[in-house]
């Protein structure tokens, strides 16, 4: 069989605004790299622009092997996540190196819900 690999990761919550030079610069240089994040809401301008307006705006901030590998804008609402400046139907996306690229769903894993009591 193979050793899978395990990263340890770091996760940091900050407001858009405390987006620096260095971590905007980071961000786009991911964007770069995955095509497949082109739209322009996964931009930090749109983060930042979004954070002005909606207060509960967040970016998570990955760091993997000392350094930043990924960034995911979230809106809190009502305990949980939504996609920025978003209704609950847009979309949502963590942009990544491609170093640490996970498939859908591997990023997180995914745990059972609560069945409500009765």
């Amino acid at each position: 069989g193979s050793a899978a690999t395990v990263w340890l990761m770091k996760i940091s919550i900050i407001s858009p605004s405390e987006l620096d030079a260095t971590l905007r610069s980071r961000w786009l240089a991911i964007l770069e790299g995955q095509p497949l994040l082109g739209s322009p809401y996964f931009a930090p301008e749109f983060v930042v622009a979004a954070g002005a307006a909606r207060p509960a705006v967040r970016v998570a901030v990955i760091e993997a092997e000392g350094r930043v590998a990924g960034f995911f804008p979230f809106q809190q609402a009502w305990g949980a996540g939504r996609p920025t400046g978003s209704t609950p139907a847009g979309c949502r996306a963590c942009g990544t190196s491609a170093a640490h690229a996970r498939p859908p769903g591997a990023a997180v894993p995914r745990r059972p819900r609560p069945r409500p009591t009765r």
